[in-house]
């Protein structure tokens, strides 16, 4: 921000006891009086001409953009208004700022303001991002939503471009910038939801395409929605398929949407339909993963889906944009997205690249409609890890068929029981995968039947499911057996248990648990996590992920070896004890 705005601010925002937020459209509102008297747009008795009153300002704001005002908007009197406008005016005949300096500083004030309410723009480098993902089709673009006109002002001078936003401020702002940088951005106060604006011969207004980033994470707003368009035909309790499916009802081409990564990879009734919709119709082009923090103020962590109505193939284009090379760090919390121009090659390429596949409809469908890029892309190091394991070939088959998985549920301390358990969680695992310690005793009451169905063997392998997704332990002899007074151990609710089933002589729970851990292991296990704050490995994921099957000779190696490691252990073990005696000896 020029010091010269910073010096108005500081000054008059100050002199008016108004908030951050009143200032901040005060003075939009004052820089868009003045560019509309420069652009000879009012006649003379709305033109600013050396003295000012609100009603006067409200008048012309009431002609030009589409918000109401009332008259006691802004506590401030019509002699401090004078003065502010005397003020800009002085700094734009003297050159010393711009219309376009006003435009950039009001933008800064609204995201300092926004930092409590999270009325924040959107990044330069997203809206270049997602309007350059619209390639040439810009004849007429719907920017809808909320900072609608962030992307408006990256779009050609020569697209028609229209919004529609139901926050009155957000609609005011891009009036605001509308007029101060010239811009031809048509927008409206209007929820595009319940009741969209723009309408055309047979309906909705058909445009080009659009561009948006709506509001994230908003869940059951919409459900009950009463759509005379018949555009939404998912019920869903989160909002980002209704976001969609309105936009898509009024694009004829592209759609660029961003949306948060929990929509990737839920699979909710509305979601995964909307999923398979677009899937099956061929309509689904490509999902970008995007660096984390690159919001200001919001810990969210994004991607963008890229539907085309016009797509034929039946590949869609997986790119992840998330890791260092597209990142910039600019504080301990916040990132910027770089590297903008290699994103969009791979997105026109029909080639692969190191952070780009091109993935078969069919391999969408057997990972349940799971449109998260990890899931589809690999590292080099991964791929050679893959070729490697794929030519030694070995048999295969789905986890489930080979083990008993049993996801344990909270089991609630209860001072009133009278039956105790052990109950073991990640921190019990010790160096060598095993479980050890003495545990969390639990009284257990009316929860018993449940406690019972978790408790652990030996032999079991436990997999961490919440949290440390890709831990893995094995139930040896380091844990206490179970006495009179102790009923059994259990294990909590962040681990799967997978017990081998009886019939099963193709893998032992040693050979199982040396995969998990290995690079393959560890692999798979990754590629299936899913969350943003809080990573998870769902049951059905779990329920599929393929595992090797092993002759007699080599499980028996795998068993020989693990002994070796639990002898090494137990030496390591005495060691510190000895260290530990050295040390007390020295003390005494």
């Amino acid at each position: 921000m020029k010091k010269q705005i910073l010096s108005l601010v500081n000054t008059f925002q100050h002199q008016s006891l108004m908030s951050l937020n009143e200032f901040t459209e005060l003075l939009a509102a004052c820089s868009a009086w003045l560019k509309l008297t420069d652009d000879n747009k009012l006649d003379k008795l709305q033109a600013y001409s050396g003295k000012a009153t609100k009603e006067q300002l409200f008048e012309v704001l009431s002609n030009n953009v589409d918000v109401h005002f009332t008259s006691t908007k802004w506590q401030l009197t019509d002699e401090k208004l004078s003065e502010l406008l005397h003020s800009m005016r002085q700094l734009l005949s003297a050159q010393a700022i711009s219309y376009k300096d006003l435009s950039i500083s009001i933008n800064q004030l609204i995201d300092d303001a926004g930092k409590k309410t999270g009325s924040i723009s959107i990044p330069d480098e997203l809206c270049q991002l997602g309007v350059s993902l619209l390639g040439n089709q810009v004849g007429s673009v719907y920017c809808p939503y909320n900072n609608g006109n962030d992307f408006a002002i990256h779009l050609p001078k020569t697209s028609e471009k229209y919004g529609e936003s139901a926050n009155e401020s957000d609609v005011f702002n891009a009036s605001v910038h509308n007029i101060l940088l010239s811009n031809n951005f048509h927008i409206v106060n209007s929820d595009p939801i319940s009741s969209p604006h723009y309408m055309g011969d047979n309906g909705l207004k058909q445009f080009t395409s659009s561009v948006a980033m709506p509001t994230f994470n908003v869940n059951d707003k919409y459900k009950n929605i009463n759509d005379i368009w018949d555009r939404f035909p998912e019920k869903s309790l989160m909002s980002d398929v209704y976001f969609l499916r309105h936009m898509l009802a009024q694009t004829e081409n592209i759609v660029v949407c961003f949306v948060a990564n929990g929509f990737l990879f839920r699979t909710a009734a509305g979601e995964k339909q909307f999923k398979q919709d677009v899937v099956n119709r061929h309509w689904l082009k490509a999902v970008i993963s995007l660096p984390e923090n690159l919001l200001l103020n919001k810990g969210i962590s994004i991607s963008i889906i890229v539907l085309d109505k016009n797509k034929t193939n039946e590949s869609v284009n997986f790119i992840n944009a998330s890791t260092d090379q597209f990142i910039k760090k600019t504080s301990r919390t916040r990132n910027q997205l770089i590297n903008i121009d290699e994103i969009i090659s791979a997105y026109n390429s029909a080639e692969d690249t190191s952070f780009s596949e091109h993935i078969s409809i069919f391999n969408i469908v057997e990972n349940d409609y799971n449109l998260s890029p990890n899931r589809y892309i690999s590292s080099e190091e991964h791929r050679q890890l893959i070729k490697e394991f794929k030519a030694s070939n070995p048999p295969m088959a789905k986890l489930a068929d080979l083990v008993d998985i049993i996801r344990p549920q909270a089991v609630k301390d209860d001072r009133d029981g009278s039956t105790l358990f052990r109950e073991y969680n990640v921190s019990a695992i010790n160096p060598i995968g095993e479980l050890s310690g003495e545990g969390k005793i639990l009284q257990v009451g009316n929860e018993i039947n449940r406690a019972c169905k978790q408790t652990i063997q030996t032999n079991d392998v436990l997999v961490v499911c919440k949290g440390a997704v890709g831990k893995v332990a094995i139930v040896g002899n380091s844990i206490p057996a179970c006495s009179s007074d102790i009923w059994g151990s259990i294990a909590s609710q962040a681990f799967a248990i997978l017990r081998i089933k009886p019939h099963v002589d193709t893998i032992t729970s040693e050979a199982l648990y040396q995969f998990l851990i290995s690079g393959w292991g560890q692999y798979h296990l990754e590629i299936l996590t899913t969350g943003t704050s809080a990573k998870m490995l769902a049951a059905k994921d779990l329920n599929t992920l393929e595992v090797p099957l092993f002759t007699t000779e080599t499980l028996n190696n795998i068993k020989e070896k693990r002994q070796q490691v639990i002898e090494k252990h137990k030496k390591i073990e005495q060691l510190y004890r000895e260290i530990a005696s050295i040390n007390n000896s020295y003390n005494e």
